[in-house]
């Protein structure tokens, strides 16, 4: 009776093995770094820009590091029901806060100051333009997505003949921050 009982184990623990050996991978997902951009909507030309045509694109570049797949015995029995083995992403990092600055004075406001009350973030789903707060509730709640650029617009006009850039900084949970500058443009 022991060496069936043994041997029904071992079966089904190669069982297991084979079921979860043919699932694909499980990724833990941090935000690696930004890139911030300014460009003109119409001609895509980022040197110099009509103050009516100004948008922002921020777009998040990830580390993937992927999860020990034997590590937790756990997932072993749970694979045995898996129909299909898709890649599993779990992300890690939550934003905390979106900042961003000029290195000029605009709208009154000196540089290297937040100018996020001027900003207005379109929301991917809705196409809608919301606050800057909003764009954090929306890449917390929609990592996935976040690997698509984010786009945001002035809520103001911006005074024209000016030659800038702008920074973003981006806090995270962690005690850790992303930041990055555009390249310079000028506002005709």
């Amino acid at each position: 009776m022991i060496k069936k009982t043994f041997k029904a184990f071992i079966f089904f623990a190669v069982l297991q093995v084979l079921i979860f050996s043919c699932c694909s991978n499980t990724y833990n997902v941090y935000y690696e770094s930004v890139n911030f951009y300014a460009y003109d909507r119409i001609d895509l030309d980022a040197s110099s820009v009509a103050v009516e045509d100004l948008e922002l694109s921020l777009n998040f570049l990830f580390d993937y590091i992927q999860i020990s797949q034997l590590e937790e015995i756990k997932q072993l029995s749970n694979s045995a029901y898996a129909t299909s083995c898709d890649d599993e992403y779990f992300y890690r990092d939550t934003v905390l806060n979106v900042n961003i600055s000029s290195n000029e004075e605009i709208f009154n406001v000196d540089p290297g100051e937040s100018l996020n009350e001027f900003i207005l973030f379109i929301n991917p789903n809705t196409l809608e333009q919301e606050p800057l707060e909003e764009m954090i509730v929306f890449i917390n709640n929609n990592k996935g997505y976040s690997t698509s650029p984010l786009t945001m617009v002035f809520n103001e006009t911006l005074q024209s003949d000016i030659t800038l850039n702008f920074t973003i900084n981006i806090e995270l949970d962690r005690n850790r921050s992303l930041e990055s500058t555009t390249d310079l443009i000028t506002i005709e």
